[in-house]
């Protein structure tokens, strides 16, 4: 059944990641300016939010799923509305983690599935729950990283380790959590494509890299080069990973020089308002902070104080 669930993920993954730098991300020929501009002149009554109507958001259509789609699936789901929801059962137990930034300034999310009980959660019959959860999470990514364009920084996509270590068997591969993360990879790929820049998937049990083996080769060139599947022995896949990622911006469970990185339930817990829900208030290019990857956590963490008690 492993073997069932890495088959699934790989298969699935071309539609989750474009793999494209700032610049090629921005960047259109004549055809698809004037495709993005009879687009955004047709649907600029149908837009409900302004960050839809900018180019940078559009361009995403030009490639994958029509928005009309997109608007009525978020229409139906009340996905405005899921970052003013709370899960607080889950905040402390199924982490992400802001690691800092790779070299092309994309910010790198940790995600440490082997230490999630996904079977707790199934035999809870919380299932949908879950999904909703991870939901608002993709929701507090694709928010970052408008606000990271609007301050000037060249976000458009992330970076994200998928780190295994301590899957297993009894608690990620149970029958109930296969439906599960069939739908997570359906709404993912369909609803959110576009949002990894590249996927780095780290202590993947030895069996799995032959897997990864024989399907790399029946993949596209593109989906082999966004993807990199790595073993267990974090030395070999630090240097792996410093091609992109300079060690000063990732935790020393992934062979980098921090100490921790910044756990999302950490963001959202500073008080109204949210860094993740309204990033926007902190005005850091009026504060002179140009470079969001070299800051320090705590410098932000005083901003956001201040913003607060001026509030």
């Amino acid at each position: 059944m492993y073997l069932i669930l890495v088959g699934l993920f790989i298969s699935q993954i071309s539609g989750i990641s474009e793999g494209l730098s700032f610049e090629e991300f921005i960047t259109v020929n004549a055809s698809q300016k004037v495709s993005l501009d009879a687009l955004s002149s047709r649907l600029k009554n149908k837009l409900v939010h302004d960050y839809m109507k900018k180019d940078v958001y559009l361009l995403r259509f030009l490639r994958g799923e029509g928005i009309n789609f997109f608007i009525d699936w978020r229409t139906r789901n009340n996905i405005d509305n899921v970052l003013k929801e709370e899960f607080p059962e889950y905040d402390a137990e199924y982490r992400v983690i802001w690691e800092g930034c790779d070299k092309g300034g994309n910010p790198v999310i940790s995600l440490p599935v082997g230490d999630w009980d996904l079977r707790r959660v199934v035999i809870a019959g919380k299932s949908k729950r879950f999904v909703r959860y991870v939901k608002k999470i993709l929701e507090e990514g694709t928010g970052f990283l408008r606000w990271g364009q609007e301050e000037g920084f060249n976000m458009t996509q992330a970076t994200i380790l998928f780190d295994l270590k301590g899957v297993n068997l009894v608690t990620h591969v149970c029958g109930g959590c296969i439906p599960m993360y069939l739908e997570l990879l359906s709404f993912s790929q369909t609803y959110y494509s576009g949002f990894a820049h590249k996927i780095h998937v780290l202590y993947a049990p030895d069996f799995s890299l032959s897997i990864w083996d024989l399907y790399k080769n029946l993949l596209s060139s593109s989906i082999s080069k966004l993807l990199e599947i790595h073993g267990t022995q974090k030395h070999i896949f630090a240097k792996e990973l410093s091609r992109d990622i300079d060690p000063s911006q990732l935790t020393q469970r992934y062979g980098g020089k921090k100490l921790e990185g910044v756990d999302l339930s950490t963001m959202r817990a500073i008080g109204p308002p949210a860094f993740l829900a309204n990033p926007f208030s902190l005005r850091l290019r009026e504060k002179n902070i140009t470079d969001f990857c070299g800051i320090d956590w705590p410098k932000i963490e005083k901003i956001i104080a201040e913003v607060e008690h001026n509030a």
